[in-house]
């Protein structure tokens, strides 16, 4: 199959995305979200700080997609997480990891 300019760019686009969000999700897991700033999660990807900004308008908005995607099979779950990531991202990065540890107890 052959891929047109426009093909490969958005392919690259993607797979830099995807690296950017695996990366931004480790380190908010390892360190916790005030502890993480845009700047480490560019250098970890091994990618500017303006790439970042691409696909998201601020680490808010990256956290929230980092951590809240696997977690919920509702939109309301979903939404109810972004406004807990906003309001107290600490509290929402302590839900998550109570969730990895015990899914059934936290309604999995």
């Amino acid at each position: 199959m052959a891929y047109t300019l426009p093909e490969k760019r958005q392919e690259a686009a993607d797979a830099n995305r995807a690296l950017v969000l695996q990366t931004a999700r480790g380190l908010f897991q390892a360190k916790g979200f005030d502890a993480v700033s845009i700047r480490e999660i560019a250098r970890a990807a091994q990618r500017s700080v303006g790439s970042v900004f691409t696909y998201w308008t601020g680490k808010e908005q990256l956290f929230r997609e980092a951590m809240g995607r696997p977690y919920f099979t509702d939109q309301r779950g979903a939404e109810a997480f972004a406004v807990l990531v906003e309001i107290a991202p600490e509290k929402a990065h302590e839900l998550r990891k109570a969730w990895e540890a015990a899914p059934a107890a936290v309604g999995a």
